[in-house]
């Protein structure tokens, strides 16, 4: 017999020489068998169409599997650049927002440094920039966004950069998962004030703010203004999330510096072809979804507006992004509204923790699969309006 549990560590002596900060966290999760309307990973609900897709499967069947890809992703680079209109020379492609994010990382990084370089981050965003921080030796500290509506606090950020000496700061517009997008002032004032920090835009949610050309102006006219700002981006939000395409958008010399970083032969050669592919001979495809997901989200953020009005379980932060950031009178009702949907037949985001205890996350999804959720939320609104919830 033993007294306790055993240590791990016994039975496995190599997890000792696992950093301890990598023991401490959680992986990343997600579940494992959907509900039938997934409404939880600000996916694109629309596959490509079918005339499309036949033409990718020619493009498939060319391709030489038993040869490594293009190291320099030239293809897909070239396309990408006219697809947000600017020059190669300014891209660093990624395996999804997430390596890119680790490229960032890995390059400010001092392993051997007395003291690990701090990142700033806010509360909430988008969980793997602290993870990926940590996992790599660094700190990241974060700034609690400030009311309702999570507005970014720009003072407290400025303040946390300067006091901490951060080498970094990732900002999200729109953020995950509030859907709010921050103004160029703002972003501006941070980069002005913080001119040895390197500003993160990420703009994973970009697509959906605005037009690809009102885009493209928006990121020069920031980055003519404020040089250390750097731009993050993924295709898997508009409907390319299987093909894991990101990037990095920097000066030329930063580019160059930050390629180092990057894995060989990181990004598949099926990737890369189809990516090119989409992103020039049918560029319209994705257009034209872009555009019926912001129809969409704008039709369901009035229904979800009036419902709350007439009584309804959930208030929406007004969004930029294809998703909503509801907010529940209280945790329990938050959890019970997720219990409702779940039974529905309706995946969305849940959240245990403070400061979004008390919301759920909702993508917008196909007209019917909205419809669907609408309904639901009315239901269970009637039913506790008559107290039989």
């Amino acid at each position: 017999m033993t007294d306790g549990p055993r240590d791990p560590r016994e039975a496995d002596p190599l997890l000792a020489l696992v950093r301890p900060e990598i023991r401490a966290i959680r992986a990343y999760k997600t579940p494992r068998d959907p509900l039938p309307i997934k409404l939880d990973a600000n996916e694109s609900p629309f596959a490509l169409p079918d005339s499309v897709m036949r033409e990718l499967a020619v493009q498939v069947r060319g391709l030489p599997l038993q040869r490594y890809p293009d190291l320099e992703v030239r293809a897909l680079k070239n396309a990408l650049a006219g697809w947000l209109g600017t020059e190669p020379s300014r891209l660093v492609i990624g395996v999804g927002s997430d390596e890119s994010i680790g490229v960032l990382l890995t390059a400010i990084a001092r392993p051997r440094a007395p003291k690990a370089p701090v990142i700033v981050v806010p509360d909430p965003t988008f969980v793997m920039y602290a993870q990926t921080a940590r996992v790599l030796g660094l700190e990241p500290v974060s700034v609690p966004l400030s009311g309702p509506d999570f507005a970014l606090d720009v003072p407290a950020t400025i303040a946390s950069i300067q006091r901490h000496e951060a080498a970094l700061v990732f900002l999200a517009s729109p953020n995950n998962p509030t859907g709010v997008a921050y103004a160029d002032d703002d972003l501006l004032a941070i980069a002005h004030a913080c001119p040895t920090t390197m500003i993160v835009i990420d703009e994973a949610y970009g697509a959906f703010r605005e037009s690809a050309e009102g885009a493209r102006l928006h990121r020069e006219a920031l980055g003519d203004r404020a040089p250390n700002l750097v731009f993050l981006g993924t295709l898997s939000k508009i409907g390319l999330a299987s093909l894991r395409i990101g990037w990095i958008e920097a000066s030329p010399a930063l580019a160059h510096e930050l390629d180092k970083v990057r894995l060989p032969y990181d990004m598949p050669g099926p990737t890369q072809a189809l990516g090119a592919e989409v992103l020039t001979t049918h560029r319209a495809a994705l257009e034209a979804q872009i555009a019926a997901i912001v129809s969409e989200r704008d039709r369901v953020g009035h229904a979800l507006a009036a419902l709350h009005a007439s009584g309804g379980p959930l208030r929406p932060v007004p969004t930029r992004a294809n998703f909503f950031l509801c907010e529940a009178a209280s945790a329990e009702l938050a959890k019970e509204v997720h219990t409702h949907l779940a039974r529905a037949g309706i995946q969305v985001r849940a959240f245990s923790s403070a400061p979004l205890e008390r919301h759920v996350r909702i993508t917008t999804g196909r007209p019917e699969e909205n419809d669907a959720l609408l309904a639901a939320l009315a239901t269970l609104a009637a039913a506790r309006s008559t107290g039989a919830a």
